[in-house]
């Protein structure tokens, strides 16, 4: 054999000097559906987002559809959103078994989460803990979303979260075989990762998984930031499959497909799309047909007349104030007359007249 045949990977020579090679599957995965009611009408977009997904998924018919968790905007969602969601979920079982996490937004409390009651759907699993699944030619390993009481009812004894999940991780990885095609389906947050148009994720709250933590895998795909990206070496972020924000304006949206390569296939949607204008600029004369519209503009400029679009808001920004002076440290060790003292030699203002009139009022009272 000159070349492995579609969905293998080769995994060098035999004793007798031939190719080895290992079977890959054939996988459709996404992730932060977050489906919900917002101030603005983009429900319907998303649903319409889960519906291309859904022609895809009959159309090709993976081996395998893999979500990486937060299927909802709140932890209570609607019994609408609920339907909507296990409606889209059984419609792709139909053709590919299909494997969830949840992520964050999906943890209900008391260790369950709205996921739980997909599970009962035929061909879909949920893993709400994180779990090594064995298949014939390949291995996934599932890591959901982990709040801190969930890893101690583990029995995790670990000094923080962050040492909890590695421990947990690193166990999980002796169950990799090396001879098979191995996959990790984390919600999560990578050390490295952009989001909002390329801030960092140091400066957040979460568990930053570092690339160590990635390594013995064939793909990583991970849930849990919106925007669409390769953080390492065969590690992605899936993205979010419909902007539900202005933090995500100007980003393009996608599935993720792998079949011995990696693919990408855009969702059609909307854009969230900010505009700033300073006092007295015209309108620009673009139009926003398929836009959700946030028109920012100074505090005393009139309100413009905007394009046509789905959706808009306009934004009064206030007015730009003087940097304050501050006492300082000191400031707790002053009298109140020495305080007054002090603010008025920083503000430049004469104290005699104002000075010796606090000062008899003070005693007075």
């Amino acid at each position: 054999m000159d070349k492995p045949l579609p969905g293998q990977l080769t995994l060098g020579k035999d004793v007798m000097g031939y190719e080895k090679y290992r079977p890959t599957p054939r996988i459709l995965a996404f992730a932060d559906v977050h489906l919900g009611n917002y101030r603005y009408p983009i429900r319907e977009h998303i649903v319409s987002a889960m519906r291309q997904i859904e022609r895809r998924v009959s159309a090709i018919r993976p081996d395998f559809v893999l979500f990486a968790g937060d299927a909802f905007r709140h932890r209570v969602p609607s019994a609408q959103d609920v339907g909507e969601f296990g409606h889209f979920l059984a419609s792709m079982a139909r053709y590919s078994r299909v494997i969830c996490i949840p992520g964050n937004h999906d943890i209900a409390g008391q260790g369950a989460t709205t996921l739980d009651v997909y599970d009962e759907i035929d061909n879909v699993w949920v893993d709400k803990v994180p779990a090594p699944i064995d298949f014939h030619d390949w291995q996934l390993i599932t890591f959901p979303w982990l709040p801190k009481k969930s890893m101690d009812s583990m029995g995790l004894e670990a000094s923080d979260n962050a040492t909890a999940i590695r421990m947990l991780l690193d166990l999980l990885k002796q169950n990799l075989d090396p001879n098979k095609f191995s996959v990790l389906l984390a919600h999560a947050t990578a050390l490295g990762t952009e989001y909002r148009d390329g801030a960092s994720t140091v400066l957040g709250d979460d568990v930053l998984w570092t690339s160590d933590m990635f390594e013995g895998f064939d793909l990583c795909l991970l849930g849990h930031i919106h925007k669409r990206q390769e953080v390492h070496e065969n590690v992605f972020y899936t993205g979010s499959i419909c902007p539900v924000s202005f933090n995500e304006s100007n980003q393009m949206k996608y599935w993720f497909e792998y079949d011995n390569a990696v693919d990408w296939k855009t969702i059609e949607g909307p854009e969230f799309l900010q505009l700033g204008m300073e006092l007295g600029d015209p309108f620009p004369k673009e139009t926003f047909d398929n836009g959700f519209l946030q028109i920012k503009k100074p505090h005393d400029a009139p309100d413009p007349e905007p394009p046509e679009c789905l959706w808009y808001e306009i934004v009064s920004l206030p007015p730009e104030r003087e940097m304050r002076q501050r006492l300082g440290d000191d400031a707790l060790s002053l009298s109140p007359a020495e305080a007054l003292e002090s603010w008025l030699a920083m503000e430049n203002i004469d104290p005699d007249p104002v000075l010796g009139l606090a000062k008899e009022l003070m005693e007075e009272e």
